[in-house]
């Protein structure tokens, strides 16, 4: 009996602990995102650890399949060129708190123009910064469009 119990809690218990991390559904409309965990180290409320946010554009009636490719290229490239910094912080001198966060803020669908803002927060050796990170995309073409 307590093998099978014993069995039973690990079969429970085993894959809540390794979980992989699933994505939020957003609704724009007509364009659905997904947000997911791009790179994460340590709890998420915790300092000293990395949290970083991928977004996903889903293809649909109003977004084709090869505009949402180019999004969700540019989107990714822009999730791994922050966590490129954050390991060029290496090691922080002992008892400095260090951290990296990039997540999605806002998400903006409006003439013909998909709009993604992002909150950057790091901390690196003692130096903090706080950004806004904001790319805007065309729907019709997938193509980033530059800030004026």
């Amino acid at each position: 009996m307590l093998k099978k119990n014993l069995a039973l809690a690990i079969t429970v218990l085993i894959p809540s602990i390794f979980q992989p991390s699933f994505g939020e559904e957003l609704d724009l409309g007509d364009i659905k995102l997904e947000t997911s965990v791009y790179k994460k180290t340590g709890a998420r409320d915790a300092m000293n650890r990395i949290y970083i946010e991928k977004v996903t554009v889903k293809p649909s009636r109003y977004l084709n399949t090869r505009s949402a490719n180019k999004i969700n290229a540019q989107l990714k490239q822009l999730s791994a060129s922050f966590y490129a910094k954050s390991r060029q912080c290496n090691t922080p001198p002992k008892n400095i708190p260090w951290g990296y966060e990039f997540e999605l803020s806002e998400a903006t669908n409006s003439d013909d123009i998909l709009t993604f803002v992002f909150d950057a927060t790091s901390a690196c050796s003692g130096r903090h910064s706080f950004k806004k990170v904001k790319r805007n995309f065309s729907v019709q073409t997938g193509a980033l469009i530059p800030e004026d």
